[in-house]
């Protein structure tokens, strides 16, 4: 995976996710610790249909449409679980698949994996291979749905906006919150995502797919 700009361990990352009006696509923007503050892309995310096999969402491992894929979606018919890929489809065997399972009316989403302790490399929950043996653990993730969101007086852009009031919070049970989003109303803005931890992993890549997984499944229906 590419390396992104990094921030002190103790920094959350903040990143914004843009999309174009009739593009077929999101953009991922670093939007802090990034040299003279400047919004830096640094993944693109291809929109597919429901024709044929092809995954809903593709997120590549750069910010242009010629990077390497690295995690997709399914969004099964007649569901409101999710099919996530983690891997190149260019190499289906080597792909570990995991389901995001919808609890309630589809406010609440579970999905286990299981990481190295590094959460640098990442096996199926159900074993898979590691560096050696005792090096892996599993790690449930919980995507909640939020209708309420910072103070609109104290979160604002840089033209003023307040950022939306909904959006969605990603937890575990080890370090608690882990990321969150917060929607944003603005023309080809559809909001900003925050994960808590300071250092890049692959555990941004996991954040990164499930969450565009709810937004692009609400932004259709």
């Amino acid at each position: 995976m590419s390396d992104s700009p990094t921030a002190p361990a103790s920094a959350p990352r903040e990143f914004v996710v843009r999309r174009r009006p009739f593009k077929s696509s999101y953009t991922i923007w670093r939007t802090s610790g990034t040299p003279g503050g400047y919004p830096i892309p640094v993944h693109y995310v291809k929109i597919g249909t429901r024709i044929g096999r092809a995954p809903e969402l593709a997120l590549l491992d750069g910010p242009y449409d010629d990077a390497a894929t690295v995690a997709v979606c399914h969004m099964p018919a007649f569901s409101l679980d999710y099919k996530i890929g983690f891997g190149s489809p260019e190499a289906p065997n080597d792909m570990i698949w995991e389901d995001m399972v919808a609890r309630g009316a589809g406010t609440e989403y579970r999905m286990e994996l299981t990481l190295f302790r590094s959460d640098c490399a990442m096996t199926t929950a159900g074993g898979g291979t590691g560096p050696g043996e005792g090096l892996s653990r599993k790690r449930g993730f919980v995507w909640r749905r939020i209708e309420r969101g910072p103070d609109k007086d104290k979160d604002k852009d840089k033209d003023g906006k307040a950022w939306g009031p909904r959006g969605w919070r990603m937890a575990d049970g080890e370090s608690g919150l882990v990321a969150a989003f917060v929607e944003h109303a603005a023309k080809g803005v559809c909001g900003r995502l925050t994960l808590e931890e300071g250092r890049a992993s692959d555990l941004d890549i996991v954040a990164m797919i499930t969450l565009l997984a709810l937004y692009e499944r609400r932004r259709r229906s």
